[in-house]
This record gives structure tokens, sequence and C-alpha cells, in this order.
């Protein structure tokens, strides 16, 4: 079975303690329709916060992770998303 690591858009550190070594285990980032619309944004700080989260998949990236960026309805349908097609 495979671990997943979930990195939500309020944690966007290179240094989480929840990020695994490099190329050990998937890293999870969702983008979440739901959670945009539970508020009403500003367009623009939805954007900027889109743009950090895919910068910071980049970096991941970058660094050796195995990094998913997924756009569900919400955080734990982009998990099931991701846990189904990966067999976690």
């Amino acid at each position: 079975m495979t671990q997943l690591h979930f990195v939500g858009p309020w944690d966007l550190a290179a240094r989480l303690p929840v990020l695994p070594a490099p190329g050990t285990a998937p890293v999870v980032l969702i983008e979440s329709r739901a959670k945009s619309s539970a508020l009403p944004y500003h367009k623009k700080k939805l954007v900027l916060v889109l743009s950090a989260l895919r910068h910071f998949a980049a970096e991941l990236r970058a660094a050796g992770h195995d990094v998913q960026v997924v756009n569900a309805r919400s955080y734990v349908d982009g998990l099931r998303e991701v846990a189904a097609r990966r067999g976690a």
C-alpha cells in the first residue's frame, strides 16, 4: 500500500515535517473547488493561492519529490482520487 502525504494550501513550506524524503512517497496538493467557493474570495486572491500552490509543487519536483497536483471538488474527493489511482 502506498502512503500519501497531503499538503494543504495553508502549509506551503519545504521544511514541513509531513514531507517525506525526496523520491520515497508521493506528495499530494489539491486545488479544491469547494474551498474556493466557500467564501466570497476576491478573484485575485484565488489566483495568488493557486499560483503559490503550483510554484510550491514545482519547487518540490525540482528537489526530487513525486508531486501529484489534483483539481477536485473537495480535499476529500481529491485524496480519494489519488488514492484510487495509486492503489493507496
